[in-house]
């Protein structure tokens, strides 16, 4: 029993070392986190064949995700392109293993302190790129910055998982202080970046996320209640002094701006393609071509009048519903409602204090509420890193078979 034990413990390890590897590189390179999906399966398959039997996990969690790659599945075979909609579904169903990896291997605060110091650091090297970007204006984009992403908007997806992990992890007792103090200036650091996208829609939704946490982290609540006054009163000195700033606060408001004129436009277009598409959509990965040959408003910005093409609805729930019609979305709605309600319980279980349970709710509530007003649940790079920050919401420590 004892040699069971100490062989469980090194796949426990070495998924641990897969999973820093994966933190570290997850922001920065497809090639190193592609290595770490192979060895993680490696991993499993070598225990399977071993020990016959693999760690337990959380069926329900297991059944939800199983159902909504089968219902996704499904719809492929009615979509306006068949093996387009098969690539995709292909790429977006093996996404879910960081959290599979988490869930059945990590067992140790250890392990999620290191991997969570990896991922910190990889959120570092992100910063310290913006603040080079607003320093010497060395992106397309003016005074907004773009990480080491392609564009703002796409930095500030990752931004909204970025700020609620670090924050919550930088309240775990880890027994170390300086682990809690780099965590927490991570996460101060990632606003002030979240700041410099100037992008409106994660502005907004950090603000709901706050407000949210302020009613349901009651241990937080009145250190809640402070971030929001300072939060407050910095968007008020920020709105005074700069002229940038105050453009960009204004435009929230004015329906005649040009970006929110576009987005009208996608979004009325976007649900004439849903009224044609009612039941199972275009089909995954169909949404592109199908809008812009059919559907794009005449006087679009991105539109055939200035040779540009709408890559996506700019809404998460649009994009569901146009790719995977009302059996897409549902499928969407229920694994994520299903999910929210898992890490409550989880929350609750622990007598409201479990601060992973809280991370793994609010870095799927920050990408959503976001994901309003900015497309982010295809993406590949917010959709691996979501995945692997549940596995650690999700992970039992302490827990064997």
């Amino acid at each position: 029993m004892r040699d069971a034990i100490d062989e469980l413990n090194a796949y426990e390890k070495a998924m641990g070392i897969v999973l820093s590897i994966y933190a570290v590189a997850v922001n920065f390179s497809v090639a190193v986190t592609g290595i770490c999906f192979g060895a993680g399966i490696m991993i499993m398959l070598t225990q399977y064949f071993k020990e016959k039997a693999l760690p337990s996990v959380d069926k329900r969690l297991l059944y939800a995700v199983l159902i909504y790659i089968a219902v996704w599945l499904g719809l492929c075979f009615f979509s306006l392109d068949i093996n387009a909609s098969l690539h995709a579904w292909g790429s977006m169903a093996y996404r879910f293993l960081p959290m599979f990896f988490g869930v059945m291997y990590i067992r140790k605060l250890n392990q999620i302190k290191y991997i969570m110091l990896c991922y910190c650091l990889g959120i570092f090297v992100e910063n310290i790129a913006a603040y080079y970007q607003i320093v010497t204006l060395s992106t397309n984009f003016g005074t907004r910055v773009i990480g080491c992403t392609e564009n703002p908007n796409d930095f500030a997806n990752l931004l909204m998982l970025f700020i609620p992990a670090m924050f919550f992890m930088g309240k775990q007792i880890w027994q170390d202080s300086r682990v809690n103090k780099l965590l927490m200036l991570c996460c101060l650091c990632s606003v002030i970046s979240l700041g410099l996208t100037q992008t409106r829609g994660a502005w907004l939704a950090l603000a709901v996320m706050i407000i949210v946490a302020a009613f349901i982290a009651k241990e937080y609540r009145k250190l809640f209640i402070k971030i929001a006054a300072v939060g407050l009163a910095s968007i008020v000195l920020l709105f005074a002094v700069s002229p940038v700033f105050q453009t960009r606060v204004n435009s929230i408001f004015d329906p005649n701006m040009s970006s929110n004129l576009e987005r009208s436009r996608i979004y009325t277009s976007s649900i004439n393609m849903i009224k044609d598409y009612p039941v199972a959509g275009v089909g995954l990965d169909n949404f592109e071509p199908v809008f812009n040959d059919k559907y794009v408003h005449p006087e679009a910005l991105l539109g055939p009048k200035y040779n540009r093409r709408t890559a996506h609805p700019h809404n998460n729930m649009l994009m569901m519903l146009t790719e995977g019609g009302i059996i897409g979305f549902a499928a969407y709605a229920g694994l994520y409602t299903f999910l929210l309600y898992l890490l409550w319980k989880k929350y609750k279980k622990n007598n409201m204090m479990d601060n992973f349970a809280l991370m793994g709710i609010f870095v799927c509530l920050g990408l959503h509420l976001e994901g309003l007003t900015e497309m982010n649940i295809g993406h590949i790079q917010p959709m691996r890193e979501l995945w692997f920050l549940l596995g650690i919401a999700f992970a039992n420590l302490g827990e064997r078979d």
